[in-house]
């Protein structure tokens, strides 16, 4: 079999030339107006014939034609451009497999499959000149048109084995090569029945991922911190740029778990699993890099680069201010900020495990049928490096390394009930407190838990003849609780752990016929 795809895309905004929009707001703008920079005089005078100011306040929107403060629309049009990105993604595939089986055993035939795939895929960015030269004055971040190409040749097998009547074995291996870069990743699974109403299941192996072509040559619009430098929020831009030397992913994982009906109305399921990642590719997170340079009290990183003539000191750090009275001589603000340069990178290490669990009861109660079900997660293992310090993130914001979010307990506790034509379900659910580990700029996020309590009914309607209709009401976070605020964003949520929309109300009619 094989595959070929094309995807060809324009993107297209709008922006002001930076030269040109400077040009406007010192009076010479237009396209008639004389005014030369480099050869003074030019005898072009700013505001007067040909040349026109550009007034950048809110007061120009009710300003008439016959008001000073109104804009000449030819003066926009002028210094205003459209920034394009025109890129273009291939990718083809050649593959071929076969299937077939080997020997019996006592519990069936063996079967196998064999495979080859080759994939070819090409990727390319081109921006317009003035991207290419940072001469937008509200996006100058200069990007450079790049193109890559990359061919991967990889082999496969896949095994399935019946020792006994009770024992499934799979095992899987695969190789791929690309560039000089190659790797082997084997798999085993195992499922044991050794009754109808117990099951024991088993995996481990080993996965492989090479870096994608926007993170070994791609050039984007990167990451920007919000962390408060000085009083100010820093309104820098950011970029990204790709990084050819990444190394691919690596990860070792493995789960073992069982299912046990105890009886008609009891069932219990729990798993552990351990994931362990080298070499984890990510973005630089420029909220870490702005933590970690601010640390000292001087704001160094070149990776952050400064307007020029702007003072180093973080003074809230050094102790110099006290961040209420006004801010000293040669202390650097947010606004001191140019530009936020980012990367990716191999996070050295991230480990990660837990327990998934599940318990389920159902039992009778008069003329109705009820169930209890408790289910959720323990992650009592986040490790990870940032910045070649080893760190346990379990239960923490991790903001200031490349870490996520990560809350300890994750549960859910629901109540059924059925009766008839009726149905109800009442579940609360829970998410342990995440701590704040960066307390000098987010000294105000909130360490709490979160539970909400949800409640859906439901009514199957009997009284339309022969159709199926359904009438359904839910309310999401019954009690409205708000989530836990987080200083210094933006959006003052964690919206990747807790639901910030608050208290929901939906209402439903399914109707069939």
């Amino acid at each position: 079999s094989g595959s070929f795809s094309q995807n060809d895309t324009l993107t297209t905004d709008s922006d002001a030339i930076k030269g040109r929009y400077q040009l406007a707001l010192q009076g010479y703008g237009g396209g008639s107006c004389a005014f030369d920079p480099t050869n003074d005089p030019t005898f072009a005078q700013a505001g007067v014939g040909d040349c026109s100011y550009w007034n950048p306040f809110a007061n120009r929107l009710i300003a008439d034609p016959s008001d000073p403060f109104y804009n000449d629309e030819a003066t926009r049009t002028w210094f205003v451009a459209g920034p394009s990105r025109d890129g273009s993604a291939r990718l083809v595939t050649l593959e071929a497999v076969t299937t077939g089986e080997l020997w019996d055993m006592a519990g069936g035939t063996t079967g196998i499959a064999i495979g080859t795939q080759f994939r070819s895929q090409d990727f390319a960015i081109d921006y317009d000149d003035i991207s290419a030269d940072g001469g937008y004055a509200f996006n100058p971040e200069v990007f450079n048109d790049f193109d890559g190409t990359r061919d991967t040749t990889a082999f496969f097998v896949e095994t399935v084995m019946f020792p006994t009547e009770t024992l499934e074995v799979q095992l899987a291996a695969r190789y791929e090569d690309y560039e000089g870069v190659s790797s082997t990743e084997p798999k085993v699974g195992m499922l044991w029945t050794p009754t109808d109403s117990l099951f024991f299941r088993a995996t481990a192996g080993t996965s492989f991922r090479q870096p994608g072509e926007g993170q070994s040559f791609g050039a984007s619009a990167g990451s920007v911190s919000r962390i408060v430098v000085g009083g100010e929020i820093p309104q820098a831009n950011g970029i990204a740029f790709g990084d050819p030397s990444l190394s691919p992913e690596t990860s070792d994982n493995w789960t073992i778990g069982f299912t046990w009906d105890v009886n008609e109305n009891l069932t219990l399921d729990m798993t552990y699993w351990s994931v362990e990642f080298e070499n984890l590719i990510v973005s630089e997170d420029a909220d870490v890099l702005l933590a970690n340079d601010i640390a000292d009290g001087q704001l160094t990183d070149p990776r952050i680069p400064l307007f020029t003539g702007s003072p180093t000191e973080v003074c809230e750090v050094t102790g110099r201010w006290d961040g209420v009275s006004p801010l000293p001589a040669g202390c650097v603000t947010g606004f001191d900020i140019q530009q936020f340069t980012t990367s990716f990178v191999n996070q050295d290490f991230q480990k990660t495990s837990g327990v998934d669990f599940t318990v389920d009861y159902d039992f009778n109660m008069g003329s109705s049928e009820m169930g209890v079900t408790l289910n959720g997660a323990w992650t009592p293992t986040y490790d990870l490096t940032s910045e070649g310090i080893l760190i346990d993130g379990v239960g923490s914001y991790n903001s200031t390394n490349f870490g996520t979010e990560n809350a300890e307990w994750r549960t859910n506790l629901a109540l059924d009930w059925r009766n008839g034509a009726h149905y109800a379900r009442a579940t609360y659910r829970h998410i342990s407190k995440l701590t704040n580990d960066d307390l000098g700029t987010q000294p105000d996020t909130e360490e709490s838990t979160f539970g909400v309590l949800d409640f859906l009914y439901s009514y199957d309607m009997p009284w339309l003849g022969n159709t199926e209709s359904t009438l359904n009401v839910s309310i999401v976070n019954l009690l409205d609780e708000e989530d836990p605020a987080r200083d210094a964003s933006l959006t003052t949520n964690t919206s990747a752990i807790y639901d910030p929309r608050g208290r929901m109300v939906r209402v439903g009619l399914d109707f069939s016929f």
